[in-house]
């Protein structure tokens, strides 16, 4: 009997020693995995977008032509979602932690679908999605999409090169009605990627604003 009952205090000793190893073993994982998720928390990811009021533009005689939209193109050092800024000559950083929520040549290009089609001046206005037979095509390329630190103080740069062709031409030399650099720079208070933002978007508005214009006086005498 007394055999008996040493065999059992044996193996309910060996018994509970697993279990305390078990859970041991499975709290020592819950607060590794604890520790990533504390550690994961911290590293937020911020995506920003410029944000402006469509220009309203008065005193434009609404013409009967339909334009398409091409999606802009851009430089490799500015292609990407990086918020780029210029702290000083030959060098180009980017914000840890903060990007733009698309593309520069995307987030440019609907920006402009959108006014363009605000602003009602042209028959259609279609985009580089869509198949079309508009006469007139927009193309272009941004050359600068960045934050430039300087003495003064900070400012949002943005130029673009941007050719207007009219298809109806069979002389491929005389499809280009026009071409022209715009660049827009615009100082803003302040410090760090929001406040970017925000500079960008004036830059943007003015960019709109006068394209809109030339465009307008490119096709109308046509």
């Amino acid at each position: 009997m007394q055999q008996r009952m040493d065999r059992e205090n044996n193996f309910l000793q060996r018994h509970c020693c697993r279990c305390i190893k078990t859970a041991l073993v499975i709290s020592l994982m819950l607060a590794v995995s604890g520790c990533g998720v504390m550690r994961g928390r911290t590293q937020i990811l911020w995506k920003y977008t410029v944000e402006y009021p469509s220009p309203v533009i008065q005193g434009l005689t609404p013409v009967n032509a339909a334009l398409q939209v091409k999606l802009f193109t851009v430089v490799q050092n500015y292609n990407s979602t990086a918020m780029v800024y210029q702290p000083a000559l030959f060098k180009l950083q980017q914000y840890q932690n903060s990007k733009w929520r698309v593309n520069p040549g995307d987030m440019v290009t609907d920006y402009l679908l959108r006014d363009l089609r605000n602003q009602k001046l042209f028959k259609a206005v279609f985009s580089y999605r869509e198949p079309n037979e508009a006469r007139f095509g927009l193309e272009g390329e941004i050359e600068q999409f960045a934050e430039v630190d300087e003495q003064g103080g900070r400012k949002a740069v943005l130029s673009v090169y941007v050719t207007l062709l009219d298809s109806s031409q069979q002389d491929a030399s005389k499809m280009i009605v026009c071409q022209k650099n715009y660049r827009m720079t615009e100082p803003f208070a302040g410090k760090g990627p929001a406040a970017f933002a925000q500079g960008m978007s004036r830059a943007m508005e003015k960019f709109s604003q006068q394209l809109i214009q030339d465009l307008h006086h490119g096709i109308s005498p046509r």
